[in-house]
């Protein structure tokens, strides 16, 4: 069984090692770290056996939530871990004002997809080129 709860700076190595084996273009340690200290309350870890095994983090814009990163380690998808981590930060938000939350997702990603959507996301718009290597996003939004 795993457990949420709000991130800390010991835990940025293993956050790092998550989003390196998530991601092509992986968030370097040095911007986890500013987005974990700008973000404290919207900033959550899995634990698993005392060991982080996914986090999630969002910015908050006035009334309007991002989804800046969701991953879990690839040992542990598919077992709601995602899901977990996703849904304690939309209750976080919306406790803080947040009306609507939005994020972008690569085209290709169809899972991460199929997650939002479980959730209430709904596609938005595609914004072309998005990524580095030039596949488009799609964004999405919820309303909470």
């Amino acid at each position: 069984m795993h457990k949420i709860r709000r991130g800390v700076p010991r835990d940025l190595p293993f956050i790092y090692e998550i989003e390196k084996s998530s991601f092509r273009y992986p968030y370097g340690e040095p911007l986890l770290r500013s987005i974990l200290l700008l973000n404290p309350k919207s900033f959550f870890v899995a634990v698993w056996d005392g060991r982080v095994i996914g986090y999630v983090v969002g910015t908050i814009e006035v009334e309007c939530g991002h989804l800046v990163s969701l991953a879990v380690h690839p040992n542990f998808r598919r077992r709601g871990v995602g899901e977990k981590l996703l849904k304690r930060l939309l209750k976080t938000l919306k406790l803080s004002g947040v009306k609507k939350v939005y994020l972008e997702v690569r085209k290709s990603n169809v899972a991460a997809q199929g997650l939002y959507a479980k959730l209430a996301f709904k596609s938005s718009r595609t914004i072309p080129s998005y990524y580095l290597d030039g596949e488009d996003a799609v964004e999405m939004i919820v309303t909470l």
